[in-house]
């Protein structure tokens, strides 16, 4: 069985119009949500043998935050620019191409595409479009990448930062 887990980068900071999209940080929220869905995610006791991130800042700083949490060495994790605003195409071309060593593989990105990505693995339902440092984990009845198909995928978690809000 393979086990995908898909992360939405933490929120970003719109404060600095003069930084290109990619380099845009967290802001105030991202860096408290990133730290409370890792520790959350964590208890799920779903450890990744890979953590792969978009190249944008925002994506990277939650995978490392990620990291931080699940006692994952930051330099392992892959920085991949094209996860980089991927479309659901281009998310699975690059899940096929992984290492079947790899039984569970954690990728943070960007939506639209990772929404669309997770809506068009799931077999039979829908998460909708996953809110920032939304955390959808899948599994798949496969023992290579390489044969994930749309449609074909089954909701082991959805976690996301709302679950956990205290009212006012």
């Amino acid at each position: 069985m393979k086990t995908l887990v898909l992360v939405r980068h933490a929120k970003s900071s719109w404060k600095d119009p003069e930084l290109a999209d990619i380099e845009r940080p967290l802001n105030e929220r991202g860096q408290r949500e990133a730290p409370l869905m890792a520790s959350i995610y964590r208890q799920q006791r779903l450890l990744p043998d890979l953590i792969a991130s978009s190249t944008a800042v925002r994506a990277l700083t939650t995978a490392e935050i990620f990291a931080q949490h699940l006692d994952y060495e930051r330099q392992r994790i892959l920085r991949v620019p094209e996860l980089y605003m991927a479309e659901d195409v281009d998310l699975l071309e690059f899940v096929h191409n992984l290492d079947d060593g790899w039984e569970t593989v954690m990728l943070v990105g960007h939506n639209d595409g990772l929404s669309h990505f997770a809506n068009r693995l799931l077999a039979g339902e829908e998460i909708g479009s996953m809110p920032t440092c939304a955390v959808a984990a899948l599994e798949f009845l496969t023992h290579q990448w390489k044969n994930l198909r749309w449609h074909e995928g089954r909701l082991r978690f959805y976690l996301h930062p709302k679950m956990w809000a205290k009212d006012d």
